[in-house]
This record gives C-alpha cells, structure tokens and sequence, in this order.
C-alpha cells in the first residue's frame, strides 16, 4: 500500500511540473473593418528563443510570370529554391537588408537553393518582368500563421509567457516592418486579439504581353 501510495505522490508531482500549452487567435482586418487574408501573424518570445535550423528546402515557384505563393513565410535559416516553371527565361533578384540575392537569366531550377538566415521581409522581383513581385517573410520563430478568408490565425502549443505577437501584410501602410503586441499568456490560455490594419490599395504594374518567339 505505501508503494502505491508513494507511486501516486510521485506522478502527481510530475504532472504538476507540466506546463500546458496555450494558444493565441488573432483577427485582422482593414481600416473599413474588411477581413484581410495571408496576413502573417508570429509569436516571438522576447527570452530570445529562435527557430530551430530547418530540416527542409522551401519552394518559391515561378508560373505564369508571377511568383507563387505570392507571400511565402518561412522560419530563420531556411534553404529556399527557386524553380522556373515558365517556358521563357527568368531573372529573380531582391535588395531587401534581409537577404540581398541575384539569379541571373536561367530556366529550370537552379542547382543550390538560397540560405535565408536572417530574419525580415524579403521582397521578390524580376528583372526581366517588372510586375512580378513576391514576398519572403524570415520569421524569428517557428511559431507563426498567415489568416484565412475570414482574417483568421491561430498559433497553438504555446508555453507560457509573455511574447510578441507579430502582424504583417505588405499592402500595409507600413510593409516595411510588422506591427507588434504584447501579450502574456499563462498555462492552458486561449487569447484572442484583434488587429486593424491600415491598407494601401494595391498597385501592380501592367503585364508586357510577350512576343511569340521571345525567350523572355
């Protein structure tokens, strides 16, 4: 009976020392109070806990002469290839702080794909079809989600404590960072934020129709 007893004491012990996870659903939505979709939202821990090393290779397509996903998220030291899917030939670049790159006019996939071990927002070009534009958000976590139709996201298996909870769009008044919000989340919470967002309206340059023979 003591054995038992001291079996008891011993789990319940154990189970005390278990945190349980929580989770945090965010709302985002325009000025007018519109949903917006593909937002990324991130939970950054300010004890400075980063994403651990990537244990894949992300694919950036190139369709049509547009980049697809149009917004790709990625954590912190993620390879990322850059495949041509279009018959023509491509030329994708960015100057972007986070993680200047060139490849120059090629078809196909390029044999390496590009380390992009700093974290921030990457925007994509071309520089043979000025309209292509895409974007690479470089998370400090793992912990991140982009809204659906309804500007929803939820981030679960959260351990508590206190974080930044990160919201970025890049038609958004300032696209150049992420708006960012305290939270403090303890054992087994279920926080709800809502965000609004101030939004650009869209602007894209005009497709050049090609010729029928070019290569570009």
């Amino acid at each position: 009976m003591l054995k038992k007893q001291l079996v008891i004491l011993f789990m319940t012990g154990c189970l005390s020392t278990v945190s349980l996870a929580a989770s945090v659903s965010v709302s985002v939505s325009d000025q007018t109070g519109n949903p917006i979709q593909s937002a990324v939202v991130e939970a950054v821990s300010p004890t400075g806990a980063l994403a651990k090393p990537a244990t894949f290779v992300e694919i950036v397509d190139q369709v049509n002469k547009e980049f697809v996903p149009h917004i790709t998220v990625v954590p912190v030291n993620t390879p990322i290839k850059f495949p041509n899917k279009d018959n023509i030939h491509h030329h994708v670049y960015s100057f972007s702080p986070a993680k200047p790159f060139e490849l120059p006019l090629y078809e196909g996939t390029p044999t390496e794909p590009i380390l992009f071990d700093k974290a921030g927002i990457v925007t994509l070009g071309c520089n043979i079809h000025d309209w292509m534009l895409g974007y690479i958000y470089v998370a400090d976590s793992d912990k991140f989600a982009q809204t659906d139709a309804k500007g929803q996201a939820t981030i679960s298996q959260l351990p508590a404590g206190k974080y930044l909870i990160k919201v970025w769009h890049p038609n958004a008044h300032n696209a150049k960072e992420a708006d960012s919000y305290p939270i403090t989340l303890a054992d087994d919470d279920k926080q709800q934020l809502a965000v609004q967002m101030t939004i650009k309206p869209a602007i894209r340059i005009r497709r050049t129709p090609s010729s029928r023979n070019s290569q570009y």
